[in-house]
């Protein structure tokens, strides 16, 4: 049913009614994005784009009988006049969300990719270790957690965004104590170099993925997917 909203907005997009956000030179307007059960709205800001986007919403209500969730709802506003955003937030009937703010737990902010965006990240690593009681595991159990479990969190940030270097040093920190010492900070000493513990199996390594090399294999994804897209058209 969600595709049914995703259909009503390429429509209007294709009419030259919503006309979305430029993300990139030469690649058609964003309008959306869609997940299972969450949607990311795209819209210049203007009053007469907020109107329309106000209307679509309340025609697919109207038309499959849904209803949208208004207090988990948000509107994110870059690079407008306060005033602005008071006269679009209502026409909208939405609060305004300040940045950094996260979707689907992303980080979204405007300017810079500073470290301190990411550190939800971090916490989440932690909070899972805990959990493990990482030092009854033997170091195939460990590895088996660094590589199913620890590394997945970081999937869908890298899929999106670059992560910034020191965020990615840290993350490697904790996965280097969890391996050698399991949930305690301090105690063995490492016996191998992380370098060596990264590489494939047949290069006799535990093959971990490297985590700039994910997120450079993901980014290069979303840029061709994005270009793919446009060329299509």
């Amino acid at each position: 049913m969600v595709e049914a909203l995703g259909r009503m907005i390429k429509s209007l997009h294709r009419d030259g009614r919503w006309l979305g956000v430029n993300v990139a030179t030469g690649v058609e307007h964003s309008t959306h994005l869609q997940f299972s059960d969450d949607t990311i709205l795209f819209g210049a800001s203007s009053r007469r784009e907020a109107r329309i986007i106000n209307a679509c919403l309340n025609d697919y209500c109207k038309a499959l009988g849904q209803k949208i969730n208004w207090n988990k709802s948000e509107v994110f506003f870059i690079n407008m006049m306060s005033n602005m955003q008071v006269v679009l937030s209502r026409i909208l009937n939405l609060r305004v969300a300040n940045f950094p703010g996260k979707f689907l737990g992303t980080p979204l902010f405007s300017g810079h990719n500073k470290t301190c965006y990411w550190t939800h990240l971090i916490e989440k690593c932690k909070a899972r270790l805990e959990n493990w009681k990482g030092e009854w595991l033997s170091s195939i159990g460990k590895l088996t957690m660094i590589k199913s479990v620890l590394s997945a969190i970081l999937v869908f940030s890298m899929a999106c965004m670059k992560l910034p270097v020191a965020m990615e040093d840290e993350l490697i920190t904790i996965m280097k104590i969890f391996l050698w010492n399991g949930s305690n900070d301090k105690g063995n000493f490492p016996l191998i170099s992380w370098g060596k513990i990264s590489q494939p199996k047949n290069a006799r390594g535990a093959s971990i993925r490297q985590i700039s090399i994910m997120n450079l294999a993901m980014g290069a994804k979303l840029v061709w997917e994005i270009c793919r897209g446009g060329n299509q058209k």
